[in-house]
């Protein structure tokens, strides 16, 4: 149910603006990443992909405005992998693929970034 919540979320953004995610999404426990991300050194967040995931670094990035990384394989639908992938180029965030080499990865933590898998 939840997978398919996401899908329509991914769908609806594409009218969504930074400032509407802004009123939509609302995050708790920011103060840990906060403290983490002002070490320098980039910051590893792992989702469990539950709630609303690419909503929520939508949210980092185009608000928060920490640059975000996203790993993620390709969906097996080209059709909803092209616009999950549009959206997050829309509101910021890079795209690297899951087959990427750890040097890429290792590269966005290096970069201060923020990494999503």
């Amino acid at each position: 149910m939840q997978i398919a919540r996401n899908a329509a979320d991914v769908i609806r953004s594409q009218h969504i603006s930074p400032e509407d995610l802004a009123d939509l999404v609302d995050v708790e426990g920011m103060e840990y990443f906060d403290e983490a991300y002002a070490q320098g050194k980039g910051a590893i967040v792992i989702t469990g992909h539950i709630g609303n995931f690419e909503l929520s670094a939508a949210w980092m990035s185009a608000v928060k405005k920490v640059p975000v990384s996203v790993i993620g394989r390709k969906l097996y639908d080209e059709r909803f992998d092209r616009l999950v992938v549009e959206n997050r180029r829309r509101f910021g965030m890079e795209v690297i693929p899951s087959d990427a080499s750890a040097k890429r990865v290792y590269s966005a933590l290096k970069e201060d970034g923020y990494l999503e898998s």
